[in-house]
């Protein structure tokens, strides 16, 4: 399905919602990029016992901004 064909569906679709005095919302689906310490390459091998320590989550952090 090509890109215009897309967003005329979803225009539709919002259309119909709104008029059906229904809730409708946008959603970024761009593919995410970790950076900084939220980083992960895949697999790296470490001495056992000793995890490279990371981050779990990527909320914001005061400490990096």
């Amino acid at each position: 399905m090509d890109k215009d064909a897309q967003f005329h569906y979803i225009n539709e679709a919002v259309k119909e919602a709104i008029n059906n005095n229904q809730p409708s919302i946008s959603v970024d689906v761009k593919k995410k990029e970790n950076i900084g310490e939220f980083k992960d390459n895949g697999q790296e091998h470490v001495p056992k016992g000793k995890p490279i320590e990371v981050e779990t989550y990527d909320f914001p952090k005061q400490r990096i901004g």
